[in-house]
């Protein structure tokens, strides 16, 4: 099993759980059972057991549906905000017509069990016995799962930037990030919404992804592995601030006994190149072959980036706000601009004592920009931009006139200056504050001024 730094198995890392666990057994079950009845529907409590409600509650749930077998599923009814879940067995089930009621308790979680026809012990007895070896299973049962899944950057930017490989396997946190060896080749559409044929040529080097997730059932490991993607995607995309990296297939999970698919791969191209004008089906011999001399490595802080994201909730907010900010800059680059200075503000929040989201912006614009004058300039220019987006609506991109900006050389739109000036500026730097930040924490450093750029 490959490791994630320290000798850990990949996977075990808390971020991959789905449910973090802070003990693995739990040998005392509930208390002594009281029995009412309120309007015709009788009630019996069965117990109160040690779950912890947030950290355990999905896995209590899904051993209870386990000991009525693989193929029973519990319908659920939730009021979970409030600190109440209620489960119901499936209408095949004709012996069990019983309910069971899960609710927040001091020490843990209070069971009850409800119906409106008799409360017999076979209808009470099922449910005692399935919280009980529930509670028993946490965190005994948990299973290996591996994954694959391919990422690359959007497709879109080709057109004016260079894609290109990952120069060597490495590690990411608990990710491998295998080059996908291929340079593949699209058609794509100016916008995905459009049903007319793509007309745009793109190539780009995919790369994959792979890890191991233990947890205790497929579905838990599935939503461990997508929150994984989506970091790896934010943190490629903060590390080669060029590219906007996204998932292009999966992710694949295996579960433990299945038979595993086939290892992902990269295709050669996507699209309908054969009815593509001026193509004749055969690419050259040395297409795949990289002929650059820029090839993608992980900056040397990178290895401690994903361990500062798991401790620390205002960086994985930060790092969150910045990618949804890189997600959303080509089409909706107001919006984009918006998201950008939330990431800095959330940087800044943890810099300055003083009150304020302009405060806290620009207490964090200070640690990347070289003297006060820049920093003042750019809270000048940027703050009523993100002033009148977030509080009345207002568009400074082309977003009303369908993206189209074309450029006049005796008249600067104002479109296409916002979006290659204003938003450039704002995105990179939004990336050099994050990428500034996440190193000084790392290292255990102080907060201080403007250093070198990352």
């Amino acid at each position: 099993m490959l490791t994630g730094g320290a000798g850990r198995p990949r996977g075990s890392h808390p971020a991959l759980r789905l449910v973090w666990r802070g003990s693995a057994a739990y040998p005392q079950l509930g208390r002594s059972a009281s029995s009412s009845e309120v309007a015709g529907v009788w009630q019996t409590d069965i117990g109160v057991y040690p779950v912890a409600w947030r950290e355990q509650g999905d896995e209590l749930v899904f051993h209870i549906s386990q000991f009525f077998g693989s193929q029973f599923s519990l319908a659920s009814q939730s009021n979970s905000s409030e600190g109440e879940v209620t489960l119901h067995p499936p209408g095949t089930n004709k012996s069990l017509h019983s309910s069971l009621r899960v609710r927040k308790h001091p020490a843990g979680v209070a069971c009850t069990v409800s119906g409106k026809d008799h409360g017999g012990d076979d209808q009470v007895g099922p449910w005692r016995e399935a919280v009980s070896a529930a509670v028993e299973a946490l965190g005994q049962r948990d299973k290996d799962f591996t994954w694959q899944a391919i990422l690359g950057p959007l497709a879109r930017l080709g057109g004016r930037l260079r894609s290109s490989p990952l120069a060597k396997q490495e590690m990411l946190g608990p990710v491998q990030l295998t080059p996908g060896g291929v340079q593949m080749r699209e058609l794509i559409r100016d916008s995905p919404d459009l049903i007319d044929p793509p007309g745009w040529q793109f190539t780009t080097w995919p790369i994959i992804a792979s890890g191991v997730v233990r947890t205790y059932g497929l579905a838990g490991a599935e939503a461990a592995v997508r929150c994984a993607v989506h970091r790896t995607c934010a943190l490629l995309s903060l590390f080669w601030e060029t590219d906007y990296w996204l998932l292009r297939s999966g992710p694949r999970v295996s579960a433990p006994g299945r038979p595993a698919g086939r290892p992902l791969s990269v295709p050669q191209s996507v699209g309908p190149w054969r009815s593509f004008p001026g193509d004749r089906g055969r690419l050259p011999d040395d297409f795949n072959t990289y002929k650059g001399h820029h090839l993608l490595t992980l900056p040397a802080w990178a290895p401690d980036a994903w361990a500062v994201l798991d401790r620390d909730t205002v960086l994985n907010k930060a790092i969150q706000a910045y990618y949804e900010a890189r997600s959303l800059e080509m089409d909706h680059p107001s919006a984009a601009f918006l998201f950008f200075v939330a990431t800095i503000e959330g940087v800044g929040a943890r810099l300055t004592d003083q009150a304020g989201a302009r405060q806290r912006f620009r207490a964090a614009l200070k640690t990347a920009l070289a003297n006060e004058t820049k920093v003042r300039k750019l809270v000048e220019s940027a703050y009523p931009i993100r002033s009148q987006t977030g509080h009345d609506g207002s568009l400074f991109g082309a977003e009303s006139t369908l993206g189209g900006k074309d450029f006049e050389p005796f008249e600067l739109k104002p479109a296409w200056v916002f979006e290659v000036y204003d938003v450039g500026e704002i995105r990179e730097v939004s990336r050099k504050v994050l990428a500034k930040e996440i190193q000084r924490v790392a290292a255990g450093r102080a907060a201080v001024g403007p250093g070198t750029d990352s």
